[in-house]
């Protein structure tokens, strides 16, 4: 099945539409809430976190978001059920890499899939990709390169949070 049928047939939805068809990826999540947004294999150059708050709504495609500010994460999900990110390369400029924030945030989400995207030359001390506050999160198949740091996470001593993990970040 190809990737255009993955993202149309995800969920349910019944299209999806062509990041290119607006005047920036933004204004194409704003315009098309709940909805698959499609990259195609070329480069997205943004200047701030591209921000996700709908539930529903998705990226996908063999498209590249660059992010050309060092103080913003890539993409922001925020407070959305049943997104995906699908397929994309989240990356910055070699000569802009480093960062003090993540590839792709997470917080406040359920329902939530991420499968086979790259996190490239984000040279920052946190996270490529970084989950917050969120439940029934699916993570598949994603590469990250050229980072800043490696962190383990060991929550299996500690009784006050409520749930018990380790994991190399």
């Amino acid at each position: 099945m190809s990737l255009i049928c993955l993202c149309v047939l995800w969920m349910g939805i019944a299209a999806e539409v062509s990041a290119d068809a607006y005047s920036s990826l933004q204004a194409a999540i704003d315009a098309n809430p709940g909805r698959m947004i499609r990259l195609v294999d070329r480069e997205y150059i943004i200047d701030r976190s591209l921000l996700i708050t709908t539930s529903g709504t998705g990226l996908c495609g063999e498209g590249v978001i660059k992010q050309t500010h060092g103080g913003d994460s890539i993409v922001r999900i925020e407070n959305a059920d049943d997104v995906r990110v699908l397929d994309v390369t989240l990356c910055r400029p070699a000569d802009r890499g480093e960062s003090t924030e993540d590839g792709l945030r997470a917080t406040g989400c359920k329902r939530l899939t991420i499968r086979n995207i790259r996190v490239v030359d984000n040279w920052s001390l946190g996270a490529g990709i970084r989950i917050d506050a969120s439940e029934l999160v699916r993570i598949d198949g994603c590469e990250i390169r050229n980072y800043k740091r490696v962190g383990i996470e060991d929550r299996t001593a500690n009784p006050d949070y409520g749930f018990a993990f380790h994991a190399i970040l």
